[in-house]
């Protein structure tokens, strides 16, 4: 459906300035806060550019988890009112849902990526390569910027790459490709659509919870035990009664996931006010993504590692 309406997050302000560096530049390195949308509204951005113009499009997005290219392509189907696996789909590992004459937009991890570029060991089969989350250096990532350098050099390449991160240092990854033509680097000035503020555990020494935690706290021989999943249940406690709906919990691993789980169900305030816990973890299925972005229960405890 090309017909849709504008989205309102913070990047589509900015979707002229991007459509034309990428017409102009066969690189383009942008840089935008967190939140502002250009996971998910860039590669539309060109796929309706490309219809308007009457264009052949490919895009390809890569992302360094498997919930997250999932999440994304769910979330811009969507938007575009087409199944997953038509129009836009998504591949990690051997999980998979496209369908290779129609979909248009590909979400997959960075290792998928590489696995298909050193395949193919040419950029003919896309037109427009993002990679996204770029500052999450890993040896996937890294491997992938080399291969993906070294081919769009060799063949003159006419695929646009689209290189995006909220916390990049957009210089180094600049010179790195350098070569044939200086990259367009866009350094989007656009906020936040929502407010954060941080709190330190030292403002709540007001409260009875303080002390079990600077107790449970040894920084010589880091780790959690019960007074620690004791006190963030009071912490939630805390912002429930101020009609705080949603949170979102990191912890290490699937065993204290699994612990706070257990110790948020026997707690009567989180049981009575019908918080739905939700465990992600990168073993798990991803049939729980569904509650996540469930939007008929509003109160919601998401246990995740980072």
């Amino acid at each position: 459906d090309f017909g849709l309406p504008v989205t309102k997050l913070p990047i589509a302000q900015k979707r002229i300035e991007i459509l034309r560096a990428l017409e102009e530049n066969r690189i383009v390195i942008i840089r935008a806060a967190t939140g502002s949308g250009k996971s998910s509204q860039v590669p539309q951005y060109i796929l309706e550019e490309a219809y308007r113009l009457k264009r052949n499009v490919n895009i390809v997005i890569t992302q360094p988890r498997r919930i997250s290219a999932q999440t994304l392509a769910d979330r811009v189907s969507n938007e575009r009112r087409c199944e997953v696996g038509s129009l836009v789909g998504y591949q990690i590992g051997q999980d998979k849902k496209l369908e290779n004459n129609h979909t248009r937009i590909l979400f997959c991890t960075t290792g998928v990526f590489l696995q298909k570029l050193v395949n193919e060991r040419s950029l003919k089969k896309w037109t427009h390569v993002i990679i996204d989350e770029i500052h999450e250096r890993d040896l996937d990532l890294d491997f992938l910027l080399l291969v993906l350098r070294r081919i769009h050099n060799a063949h003159n390449s006419s695929t646009k790459i689209i290189l995006m991160s909220a916390t990049m240092e957009t210089e180094h990854i600049a010179d790195y490709f350098n070569t044939i033509q200086p990259p367009r680097v866009l350094d989007l000035d656009v906020k936040r659509p929502f407010d954060t503020k941080v709190s330190y555990l030292d403002e709540f020494n007001k409260h009875d919870f303080f002390i079990s935690i600077t107790d449970a706290i040894d920084l010589e021989n880091p780790g959690i035990d019960f007074r620690l999943y004791t006190a963030g249940i009071d912490i939630l406690t805390m912002l429930i009664m101020k009609e705080v709906k949603a949170f979102l919990v990191f912890l290490p691993g699937w065993h204290e996931i699994e612990t706070f789980r257990m110790a948020l169900l026997r707690n009567p305030d989180i049981v009575s006010n019908n918080f739905n816990i939700i465990l992600l973890h990168s073993t798990m299925g991803t049939d729980n993504l569904k509650e996540l972005y469930d939007k008929t229960n509003e109160k919601k405890i998401v246990l995740a590692t980072n």
